[in-house]
């Protein structure tokens, strides 16, 4: 299970970081798949 988003800029992505999208999803992969957070930042 994986949630895959890619961000134009640092702003985008922390205002993804405490979306309620984001937040639902990441209450979901905790009860449901292993756990390994993979921020990627170039």
């Amino acid at each position: 299970m994986v949630e895959d988003a890619t961000f134009d800029d640092e702003a985008a992505f922390q205002a993804w970081r405490v979306s309620e999208q984001h937040l639902t999803a990441v209450a979901h992969m905790k009860e449901n798949a292993d756990w390994l957070v993979g921020d990627w930042v170039e």
